[in-house]
């Protein structure tokens, strides 16, 4: 019995110790570390899911945010910054901004990540403060409305919303409107890529550019679900990414349609069809991708799906 029990304890240590680190990372422990938590955490919201017969995206978000929180609140507090809620033409948003400043400064509207459906505000408060302090600039994080429960593009509208009022009223909060610009990771960085574009194709006299737009990481395309990207990280291998192929298709999903319905298309790539494929495939190529990246697009599976 004892043996059966070393066993088991042994597999278990070496299954959730073996993660392998790029030997490009700048600060391996910390990615290890990162990956390990996940790496337990996703395995026991699969079999909570499992025997409570709940739904896993439901069980993730619970699971995520108390995890978070719980990093959240060891995080030092930033001195130098000021912190208040405010409703921007009906989007609630999280203002920072440095206390010891004179005139007019830069602005930063960010969007959170989260896969559009998990996070909030509160959760990157650190970051958000030591942007503000980093910068000094007033940031403006957006408390966009969640998926599943808020479908595409509802979202995205709250983030378009939010930001025209604060390139509007900049000059209210101490800030310069001609040097706002908008940034955001993950969801967060395709939310600010979609507002930026909106604003520059429809531009509107009254409403001031923006001046720059970072994107971190962000999620910028759902036309090929076989990238390179999305091979490597795919769930049926070991890897330092928390982002897994099947959490990507789960994720937009959730974004899109509200539900998993149609994941089964996606995770055969065969959610869109081989004339949009071939239509859009100069602009989501992976022949432009570098080295060991670069591989032959799969356009020659057909589907029905128009959805």
């Amino acid at each position: 019995m004892i043996g059966w029990i070393t066993a088991v304890i042994s597999f278990l240590l070496l299954y959730y110790l073996y993660i392998p680190i790029p030997r490009e990372a700048t600060e391996p422990w910390k990615l290890y570390f990162t990956s390990i938590v996940m790496k337990i955490q996703g395995d026991l919201v699969m079999v909570y899911a499992f025997l409570t017969k709940k739904k896993i995206h439901d069980v993730m978000r619970i699971s995520l945010h108390r995890c978070i929180s719980f990093f959240v609140y060891f995080q030092p507090k930033i001195q130098g910054i000021e912190e208040e809620e405010a409703n921007f033409d009906g989007v609630l948003v999280r203002i920072f901004k440095p206390t010891n400043t004179k005139g007019l400064i830069p602005g930063i509207v960010y969007i959170h990540g989260g896969g559009w459906y998990i996070f909030n505000t509160k959760t990157y408060s650190y970051f958000t403060n030591l942007l503000s302090k980093k910068a000094n600039a007033v940031v403006i994080s957006i408390e966009y409305r969640l998926a599943p429960e808020n479908t595409f593009p509802v979202p995205f509208e709250d983030c378009l919303n939010a930001t025209k009022y604060f390139l509007v009223n900049a000059r209210k909060y101490n800030v310069n409107p001609d040097k706002v610009g908008i940034a955001g990771d993950s969801a967060g960085g395709n939310l600010s890529m979609a507002v930026a574009l909106k604003l520059a194709i429809e531009p509107t006299l009254d409403i001031p550019k923006l001046a720059y737009q970072v994107l971190i990481y962000p999620c910028l395309q759902a036309l090929d679900f076989n990238h390179s990207s999305f091979r490597e990280n795919n769930i049926d291998r070991n890897t330092h990414c928390g982002l897994t192929r099947n959490a990507m298709i789960l994720f937009n999903n959730l974004y899109a349609f509200g539900n998993y319905e149609n994941f089964m298309a996606f995770f055969n790539n065969t959610h869109v069809t081989l004339a949009i494929k071939k239509k859009y495939r100069d602009r989501v190529d992976p022949k432009c991708l570098q080295g060991r990246y670069q591989m032959e697009p799969n356009d020659d599976t057909e589907t029905d799906n128009t959805k």
